[in-house]
């Protein structure tokens, strides 16, 4: 079902798939409505991965280069960004990168903890977007401790969009 690199982090015990329309509308809301756009090519499943999906390949932020031609921000470039002070304000602002350091410096934030993280696979398995927790999820990368880091618990979409469908609908395009 899941791709390769997901099958590794994923608790396989832990599985459930979402099937609750009011906790789907919930997800809905808490990602600013990104998430309306795959309801319907998509699976949702509560799962617990393991803390180091910070470092999957190919996972991706909703934030655009858009001094790159809407190119989408990996977590690893963004957390290297950040950390050598190049980050284009016309990707993020000073208040978000300021967020995501300091998440970055304490991950026991209880509103880090809590909330969940909401990130969809593309049907061939090999891309990953995160529509809600983009923040979070960088900050652990930086926070670059990520052995430690606790199981979490998020909410996994399988799609049967492609990758560059995916992109689309955050008005982004495929990096050449």
């Amino acid at each position: 079902m899941f791709g390769i690199i997901t099958k590794s982090i994923i608790e396989n015990e832990s599985i459930k798939k979402v099937t609750d329309q009011k906790f789907i509308k919930y997800l809905v809301n808490i990602t600013n409505q990104l998430l309306k756009g795959y309801i319907e090519n998509t699976d949702l499943f509560e799962v617990t991965i393991k803390g180091d999906y910070v470092n999957t390949p190919n996972l991706y932020t909703v934030f655009r280069q858009r001094n790159k031609a809407n190119i989408p921000y990996s977590v690893v470039d963004l957390s290297l960004d950040i950390n050598n002070g190049s980050v284009s304000r016309e990707v993020i602002d000073k208040k978000t990168e300021d967020s995501i350091i300091k998440i970055s410096k304490n991950l026991c934030i209880v509103d880090f903890i809590s909330r969940l993280i909401v990130i969809i696979e593309s049907t061939n398995g090999e891309n990953y977007i995160i529509l809600e927790g983009n923040k979070r999820v960088v900050g652990m990368h930086l926070a670059q401790k990520t052995e430690s880091l606790p199981k979490t618990k998020i909410v996994l979409g399988k799609t049967t969009l492609s990758w560059s469908s995916m992109l689309d609908q955050h008005q982004m395009i495929e990096n050449a």
